[in-house]
């Protein structure tokens, strides 16, 4: 997982189970799947504490360069 200033990158292992989920997202300005991860657009007030949040769930963070390698 990774954010940039507005938007939440995720690798993830069954694309299929988050596929219908992830448009019960609320707050979300849009999405999209490509080069193997989800990006998921916030806005800028938002993901900082989504992602704040994710972190304290235990998802590990990385940067967007080696977020684009595991994804490879």
């Amino acid at each position: 997982m990774a954010n940039r200033a507005t938007r939440l990158r995720l690798i993830v292992k069954q694309r299929e189970i988050i596929d219908d989920e992830i448009e019960q997202i609320t707050k979300t300005k849009g999405f999209f799947f490509t080069s193997g991860q989800y990006q998921i657009i916030f806005g800028t007030e938002i993901v900082n504490k989504v992602f704040d949040a994710m972190l304290t769930l235990g998802v590990p963070a990385t940067s967007k360069k080696e977020l684009k390698e595991i994804a490879l």
